[in-house]
């Protein structure tokens, strides 16, 4: 929740296409861990992305205009 003025507004994200990311941009990560089973009787431990929000592409954007 962001404080704005004296009422409470959430945050909200859009979703956008995975190509509006590229290298160089600066992103917050967030994912779960799972463990699976495997055949051996032991367990695997996974990465599950479960969110990606850009933070600040400036540093993308610059390098491209000056190309």
């Amino acid at each position: 929740m962001v404080l704005n003025g004296t009422s409470l507004t959430c945050v909200r994200y859009t979703r956008v296409p995975y190509t509006a990311f590229r290298v160089g941009d600066i992103v917050e990560v967030s994912f779960g861990i799972i463990a699976v089973p495997t055949a051996a009787g032991k367990r695997c431990m996974k990465l599950v992305l479960r969110g990606l929000s850009l933070e600040n592409s400036t540093f993308t954007t610059v390098s491209v205009l000056e190309l």
